[in-house]
Order: C-alpha cells, then structure tokens, then sequence
C-alpha cells in the first residue's frame, strides 16, 4: 500500500485531480492558450505535492512500525535470556 489507510480517499482524489488536470492542460497547450494550460499544471504540481505528501506520510508511519517491532523482539529475547539465567 503506497499510502495510509486513513489518506485512502484524498489519494484517490488527487490522483483523479492529476489525470484531469493533465489532460486538460494538454488540450489548452494544443489549443494555444498557454495560460490556461500553466494553471493545469499548477494544479498538476500541487497535486504531485500533496500525493509525495502523503507517500511520505506512510513512509514515516512504516519506519516507526519496523522500529517498534524491532524494540519488540528485542524485550522477547531479553526476557528469554533472563528466564535461561534464573535456571541456571
């Protein structure tokens, strides 16, 4: 999953904003009216921004995870270690 559960539907969103943008810009670029296709792009840039965002979001949210599970197994080999010194 590229982004979080909870940015599900705005992702779907800006990736429905990019696509029209983009084909619209292109049509406005075809039709001379380089104003009009800059604005798209804009939008476009915005909307890349907004997705590279929320990647990131994920990204952070993943590390954090792997370090908590990391902390995990080392408490479960620490009490195991432990457990094997009392019997000894």
């Amino acid at each position: 999953m590229l982004f979080l559960k909870q940015d599900k539907e705005r992702s779907e969103k800006e990736l429905d904003c990019y696509g029209y943008c983009l084909d619209q810009g292109i049509v406005h670029f075809l039709n001379t009216e380089f104003g009009k296709a800059a604005a798209y792009h804009e939008n476009i840039a915005r909307s890349l921004w907004e997705l590279q965002r929320m990647k990131n979001s994920k990204e952070m949210d993943d590390q954090a995870w792997m370090m908590l599970k990391q902390i995990e197994a080392q408490q479960q080999q620490e009490e195991l270690l432990n457990k094997l010194r009392s019997r000894l």
